[in-house]
């Protein structure tokens, strides 16, 4: 039996690939280290480590020590992305150490990575990355924090006493365009294709139903 479970763990082992276990490891080793540097204030490890712990570790420590130039804001600020990415590793370290399930408040048991604490702190440091006017390189989909930002600037500017009349309608023709395709997930292609006669608004009602090709 012992040597069938070994074989197992092994085959589970190469189910994750080798960068990945690099980068799992690496963000263990930060967190482990961190929490042996507080063993006088909290006295935990990644075996007994709570979300609470997790929230002052990404707020106090792993923010400010992965935080990278803004170009939009001339600031330091840790991507989002990153952080979300990191969140993930610990998870599936503490997975495997055993600690499975969402985190249960009342018994201090399951992953604490999965707490509506840690999950409401991402989000919110989410909002606050973009406001700051940190800008995503990877094609993610836009938050509706974002898409609110874009489109007060686009307004803005559109109705900017210097902005051309040309410039003022294709300002107003990109907002709708923008709403369209963040709210309906059409493609560009298909939006760009809608003709008044595919959009129908019912008596009364407050949205519309669009018909197109897909």
């Amino acid at each position: 039996m012992g040597k069938n479970l070994a074989a197992t763990a092994d085959l589970q082992q190469k189910a994750i690939k080798s960068v990945t276990v690099k980068i799992r490891q690496a963000a263990t080793r930060e967190l482990a280290d961190w929490l042996q540097s507080k063993q006088t204030a909290c006295n935990r490890t990644m075996l007994t480590v709570i979300p609470k712990d997790i929230l002052v570790y990404f707020t106090q420590h792993w923010l400010l020590n992965h935080a990278g130039p803004s170009t939009a804001c001339g600031k330091l600020v840790a991507a989002p992305g990153s952080l979300l990415s990191t969140k993930s590793h610990l998870s599936s370290k503490l997975e495997q150490l055993g600690r499975n399930g969402d985190w249960d408040s009342v018994n201090q048991t399951g992953n604490p990575m999965l707490s509506a604490q840690v999950t409401t702190m991402l989000k919110g440091y989410g909002n606050q990355a973009s406001q700051l006017g940190h800008q995503k390189t990877a094609a993610v989909p836009m938050t509706e924090v974002e898409v609110q930002l874009l489109l007060q600037s686009m307004h803005k500017t559109c109705n900017s006493s210097s902005t051309a009349s040309q410039q003022h309608m294709l300002l107003m023709r990109d907002g709708i365009q923008f709403s369209l395709l963040w709210q309906s997930c059409l493609r560009s292609l298909n939006a760009g294709a809608l003709r008044l006669d595919n959009i129908v608004v019912p008596t009364g009602a407050t949205q519309c139903h669009i018909w197109c090709q897909n």
